[in-house]
C-alpha cells in the first residue's frame, strides 16, 4: 500500500503481493525494500524462504530444520546471513546461518525462552528478547557467538538503525503486555521517548531512520498503520483500511519509504454443532 497524504486512500489502494498458497508468516523486508523473508510450512515443517519483491525470481528455501521449530527471523544488513529463533533443542534459542544454507550455528543455549532476533546496523551483533525469572530482558550477542550480555530491562521486539546524523544508533521496540513502544539510544540504552498506546506490534524504522511505522488495532476487526517522528515522538495515522484487516506484527517500508508491505492475517469464523458429546465413551470390547 502507498504512503500517500490520505490514510483512507492508502488503505483502499492496498494490493496483494503473495497469496495464501505460500502460507507467509512473520514476514521481514530488507532495509533496501527489495527482499522478502518469510516463514511457511510448504515442505512439511515451518522453514524460512526469501523472494525478491519485484517478482524477478521464485521463492527460495534457505533453512531446512524439521519439526516446525523456526519462528521469528531477520536478515543481516548485507543480506548474507539470517538470524532466527528456533526450538530445535527443546527451548527457543537464537540461531544463525548463511542464506545459502551453510554454517548453521546455535548462538544461545539455555533454559530461558528467547525470541525476535534483530541485527545491529553493522551486522556484528544480534539483539533479542529473553524471559528471565518471569521478567523480560533485552540482550545481545555477537554474530560469531560467545556470551550474551544484558542491554536493558524489558521486552524487545523491534528494530535497530544508525542515527541519521552518524552519532550512534537508535533502537525502537514494543513493550511487554501490549502497553506501547519506546525509543532507546542504541549505545546507552537510555529511553528517549515512549508511547503507551499502540499495543504490542513490531515497530520498524524507515530507510532514512527518521520515522517509525507500527501496526495498531483501532477496532476489533481492523488495524491501521501509524508513523512516528523519531526526533519528536509525534505520531499520525497513515493507512486506514476500508474493510476487516489484521496485520501480523511488522509494517515494512518499501520503495524508498514511499510504501508499506504487511503480513495480513485473515480470520474465518465457523459455527459448529456437537451432537451427543455428553454421552460416556463405550467400554473396551463393547
Amino acid at each position: 500500500m502507498p504512503f500517500g497524504p490520505d490514510a483512507q486512500d492508502n488503505g483502499r489502494a492496498a494490493v496483494r503481493l503473495v497469496d495464501a498458497a505460500l502460507d507467509p508468516m512473520w514476514t521481514f523486508v530488507t532495509r533496501d525494500g527489495k527482499t522478502l523473508l518469510f516463514n511457511n510450512a510448504l515442505v512439511g515443517s515451518r522453514n524460512l524462504w526469501t523472494m525478491p519483491l519485484d517478482g524477478s525470481s521464485r521463492p527460495r528455501q534457505i533453512t531446512s530444520m524439521p519439526g516446525d521449530a523456526i519462528t521469528h527471523a531477520s536478515l543481516s544488513p548485507d543480506g548474507t546471513h539470517v538470524a532466527f529463533a528456533a526450538s530445535a533443542t527443546g527451548n527457543s534459542d537464537v540461531w544463525v546461518q548463511n542464506v545459502d544454507g551453510s554454517d548453521l550455528r546455535q548462538l544461545t543455549n539455555d533454559a530461558q525462552a528467547e525470541a525476535w532476533p534483530v541485527w545491529s546496523p553493522d551486522g556484528q551483533w544480534i539483539m533479542f528478547a529473553t524471559l528471565r525469572e518471569d521478567a523480560w530482558e533485552t540482550r545481545r550477542i555477537r554474530r560469531t557467538g560467545g556470551t550474551a550480555e544484558k542491554f536493558v530491562d524489558g521486552f524487545f521486539r523491534g528494530d535497530w538503525v544508525p542515527k541519521s546524523d552518524g552519532s550512534g544508533t537508535w533502537i525502537v521496540t514494543s513493550m511487554a503486555g501490549g502497553v506501547g513502544l519506546r525509543l532507546l539510544d542504541g549505545e546507552s540504552g537510555t529511553v528517549v521517548w515512549k508511547d503507551g498506546q499502540p499495543g504490542d506490534a513490531m515497530p520498524i524504522f524507515s530507510p532514512d531512520g527518521k520515522s517509525v511505522s507500527i501496526a495498531y488495532r483501532e477496532s476489533r476487526d481492523r488495524d491501521a498503520i501509524w508513523v512516528y517522528d523519531v526526533k519528536t515522538g509525534t505520531k499520525r495515522v497513515v493507512v486506514r483500511f476500508p474493510h476487516q484487516f489484521h496485520i501480523s506484527f511488522r509494517a515494512n517500508w518499501v520503495d524508498e519509504g514511499r510504501a508499506f508491505v504487511v503480513n495480513r492475517i485473515e480470520e474465518i469464523s465457523h459455527i459448529v454443532m456437537f451432537d451427543g458429546f455428553w454421552k460416556p465413551a463405550p467400554r473396551a470390547g463393547r
